[in-house]
This record gives structure tokens, C-alpha cells and sequence, in this order.
């Protein structure tokens, strides 16, 4: 199971691939014991979502990614701004760039 980085890409069987590839990273890690690479994860998921037109899906992995106890800020920028490109009139992401505005001041 690779570990690296994987992109999502546009086409609808790549997205698959890389939400399948991120959840196997989740249950192949572990939260506990790579935190990082779960937070990346779940985020990465988020983006799969967010192409695939389910905002709340999208929302509901970057939320869980923002629980770990480390984070990756390019991933979460990342995620914030292909929420903000996909669904620019959606309070939903007003309030999750707050969320990741917190997150930021805190790091």
C-alpha cells in the first residue's frame, strides 16, 4: 500500500482510485499512529467529494481532518480553496475557511 502522495485527478475513475488509495491510508495507518497522514487523508477525500458535486461529503472529511492532532497546512489551504472554486456562494464554506482561519492562528 503506498503511502506517498496521490492526486485525484479529473476523470471520474481516477477520483475513485484516489478515494479508494486515501481510505485504505486511513485504516493501513491508523490515526494514532500517523496522525499526518490521516489528517492528508481525510482532506484528500474532502477533494474527492467536492469533484464529485457532494459538498457536504467534502465538508464532513476536511471537518474530521481538522480533528488530528497534526495537520498539514498545504492540504488544508488546498482543500479550502477547491471548496471555494466549486461552491462559491455556500455558507457552509464561509464557515469551514473560519474553521481553517483558527487553525492557522493556532499554528
Amino acid at each position: 500500500m503506498p503511502f506517498g502522495p496521490v492526486r485525484a485527478a479529473g476523470a471520474t475513475g481516477h477520483q475513485r482510485l484516489a478515494g479508494a488509495t486515501r481510505r485504505g491510508v486511513i485504516l493501513a495507518t491508523g490515526a494514532d499512529r500517523w496522525p499526518m497522514r490521516a489528517s492528508i487523508a481525510r482532506f484528500a477525500l474532502g477533494m474527492v467529494s467536492a469533484r464529485r458535486g457532494d459538498l457536504d461529503g467534502s465538508l464532513h472529511h476536511g471537518r474530521t481532518g481538522f480533528t488530528f492532532e497534526r495537520k498539514s497546512l498545504p492540504s488544508l489551504l488546498s482543500n479550502a480553496k477547491e471548496l471555494q472554486a466549486r461552491f462559491p456562494r455556500e455558507a457552509a464554506v464561509t464557515e469551514y475557511e473560519e474553521q481553517l482561519a483558527e487553525v492557522q492562528a493556532v499554528q
